[in-house]
C-alpha cells in the first residue's frame, strides 16, 4: 500500500461524505481474491487508487 502526500479533493459533495480533502491510497490486490481463478493470470496484481472514506479496515 502506497500512501500520497497531501490530501486530494473529490470533486462533488456526495451523501457519503466526500467532499472534504482527505488521502489517497494506491492499494494492490491479487487477482485472485477478486475475481475467479479462471478469470485471471497467474500472480498478477491489480491496482487501485482510492480515497480513504472507501477503505474499511479488515
Amino acid at each position: 500500500m502506497l500512501v500520497y502526500e497531501g490530501a486530494f479533493t473529490y470533486f462533488f459533495p456526495t451523501e457519503d461524505g466526500i467532499g472534504t480533502p482527505m488521502p489517497v491510497y494506491s492499494l494492490a490486490f491479487k487477482n485472485k481474491d477478486i475475481w475467479p481463478e479462471s478469470l485471471t493470470e497467474p500472480n498478477s496484481l491489480y491496482y487501485n487508487d482510492i480515497f480513504e472514506v472507501y477503505i474499511e479496515a479488515v
